[in-house]
């Protein structure tokens, strides 16, 4: 019996990690809220009145001495220790789900690195999809019956998907420019691309900016 490969996920994962260490810095560099409610803290940041109401009454405490700023700070930390752990377990929850994907295979028509263009079919005018380096590709085709890809082939357009994929050693080094002028272009420049005339390009998220750039270099 084959065990089920872990899920990557949730992406971008050193990005869920680095902003939960950035709170937890910033949760223990920044000043208790004072006496006089809010004036040592930033007021630039963003909190409900509940939030608020409630550091002022921290503050109201600490200045009366009913909570010594070292009893404040353990608290901090025991907060923050078990936030951390409940971040932790849920992502190892997210990995270890059984769920897996169902979808129909989708041709591969063109490939370079980790990244392919996957042709969905349909007749009519010519589009090519240009999904977020964030987001999976799959975003835009999750199930049977809920995808916008599919949707379109049925609907008058000829569908293709540039599907990134997963960075390799090549696309570790890839900046912006690698993406639009080199690997978007070549999928444009392919074959079976070119064999259809005029493409249009459609953007998803920051797809569509990486197409806006394509387009105004052509």
């Amino acid at each position: 019996m084959t065990a089920p490969m872990l899920r990557r996920g949730p992406r971008p994962l050193p990005l869920h990690l680095s902003l939960a260490m950035t709170r937890g810095m910033a949760a223990l560099t920044m000043p208790p809220p004072s006496a006089e409610g809010w004036s040592n803290w930033n007021s630039g940041w963003p909190i409900s009145k509940a939030g608020r109401a409630e550091a002022e009454r921290i503050g109201a405490a600490l200045a009366a001495g009913r909570h010594p700023p070292e009893a404040f700070r353990a608290a901090v930390l025991r907060r923050l220790a078990r936030e951390d752990q409940e971040m932790i377990a849920g992502i190892a929850a997210y990995r270890r789900h059984p769920w897996q994907r169902e979808a129909a295979e989708v041709p591969v028509v063109w490939q370079e690195g980790g990244s392919r263009l996957l042709d969905f079919g349909g007749t009519g005018m010519p589009v090519l999809v240009v999904p977020s380096l964030v987001n999976r590709a799959q975003v835009l085709d999750l199930l049977p019956g809920h995808s916008m890809l599919r949707h379109l082939a049925a609907r008058g357009c000829r569908v293709l998907l540039l599907d990134w994929g997963w960075p390799g050693e090549v696309e570790r080094g890839f900046t912006l420019t690698d993406y639009i002028a080199g690997r978007l272009e070549r999928a444009l420049a392919a074959a079976p691309v070119a064999a259809l005339g005029p493409v249009a390009l459609v953007g998803y998220c920051m797809g569509g900016l990486l197409a806006l750039a394509a387009a105004l270099r052509r």
